[in-house]
C-alpha cells in the first residue's frame, strides 16, 4: 500500500510523542523513588547532632588573641581571674587565677556558664593536666562571706588565687568591674566586664572556678539533704527557698542572704553556725594550687 509522505511522517510523529511520553513517566517515577531515599533519615545521628555541646565542635571556642597583644609588648605572664559563687545562698565563692603559656590551647573554652557539665570536666581536666599552665584556686568560707559581705569575699577570694600563683604574673585581666587589691610586685592588672566571654586565659579561670565549686556543692548534698544542693549548687531557686522556709537553714548558708534570715526567723539560726558582723579580712591561702 502506498502511503503519502504527509501520512507518514504524521504516523511518525505519533509514535514518537508516544514513545518521549512513556519515558518522561518512567524518568519522574524514577526521579520520585530517589527523592524518597533522600526523605529517609537516621534518627540516631539527628539525635547525637541535638545533644553534641556547640563548644566540643572542631575548631570552636575562644583564642588568646588578647594575650597575643601583651605579648607582643613584652608582658611574659599573663594571668586571668574569675570567681564562681556570688549569687549562691549556700557554700563558698571560689576563684581561680589560670596562665597559659603561648603555643597553648584548649579547644572549647568560653564562658562557664554556656558550657555543658561534660564540656566543663573535660576542659577541667586538660587545663589543670597541661604541664606548662599554672593555676591557683582559692576560697572563701561562708562565715567568712557573712563577716566581710560577698563583694568583699570575692576580692579576697581573687586576690589569694593571684598570689598562689607559681609566679607574680606580669599583667592580670579579671572578669567583672573592679580588680582586687594586689601585691606591688604587679605592675599591670585591668577588669573586662564579661572577660569570660572574650579572653581566653579568664575564661580557663572561670572554668576552673566553677567546677572546682560545683564539686563541692555536690559533696554537700548528702551531708545535708532535702536542698537539692547538689543540682542548684546553693543557687536560689525556687525550690531551694521553699526547702530553707520548710526545713530551715544549714551551717554552709549565708547567714546574712535574704532567704536564709527568713529561714533563720522561722526556725532558728541552725546549729553549729556562727554569725558575727566584724570586718576583717580571713586570713591568706586557698586550695587547689598546682604543684
Amino acid at each position: 500500500v502506498r502511503r503519502s509522505p504527509r501520512l507518514v511522517a504524521l504516523n511518525q510523529r505519533i509514535e514518537d510523542g508516544g514513545a518521549t511520553k512513556e519515558s518522561d513517566d518512567t524518568a519522574r517515577n524514577k526521579r520520585s523513588k530517589v527523592v524518597k531515599k533522600k526523605k529517609v533519615s537516621n534518627p540516631d545521628a539527628k539525635k547525637r547532632a541535638t545533644q553534641r555541646d556547640s563548644s566540643d565542635r572542631k575548631g570552636e571556642g575562644l583564642r588568646p588573641t588578647v594575650e597575643e597583644k601583651w605579648w607582643k609588648k613584652g608582658f611574659g605572664i599573663i594571668a586571668g581571674v574569675d570567681e564562681a559563687g556570688r549569687g549562691p545562698l549556700a557554700g563558698p565563692v571560689v576563684a581561680a587565677a589560670c596562665v597559659v603559656p603561648p603555643g597553648v590551647w584548649f579547644e572549647g573554652v568560653g564562658d562557664s556558664k554556656q558550657i555543658s557539665l561534660q564540656a566543663r570536666e573535660r576542659l577541667f581536666a586538660e587545663i589543670t593536666g597541661h604541664p606548662l599552665v599554672t593555676y591557683h584556686i582559692a576560697q572563701v568560707s561562708e562565715q567568712e562571706i557573712d563577716k566581710i559581705n560577698i563583694r568583699e569575699a570575692t576580692k579576697v577570694a581573687m586576690r589569694n588565687a593571684v598570689v598562689g600563683l607559681k609566679e607574680y604574673p606580669d599583667h592580670v585581666m579579671v572578669d567583672g568591674n573592679f580588680v582586687p587589691e594586689l601585691p606591688p610586685e604587679i605592675k599591670s592588672s585591668e577588669f573586662i566586664i564579661k572577660g569570660d566571654t572574650k579572653v581566653f586565659s579568664i575564661a580557663c579561670a572561670s572554668i576552673l572556678a566553677k567546677v572546682f565549686r560545683d564539686r563541692i556543692m555536690k559533696g554537700y548534698e548528702k551531708a545535708y539533704p532535702g536542698y537539692g544542693l547538689g543540682q542548684n549548687k546553693g543557687y536560689p531557686t525556687a525550690s531551694h527557698r521553699e526547702a530553707l522556709l520548710k526545713i530551715g537553714a544549714t551551717p554552709i548558708h549565708r547567714l546574712s542572704f535574704g532567704p536564709v534570715v527568713k529561714a533563720i526567723a522561722l526556725h532558728g539560726k541552725p546549729v553549729g553556725a556562727k554569725q558575727t558582723v566584724k570586718k576583717r579580712l580571713p586570713e591568706q591561702g586557698g586550695k587547689g594550687r598546682k604543684k
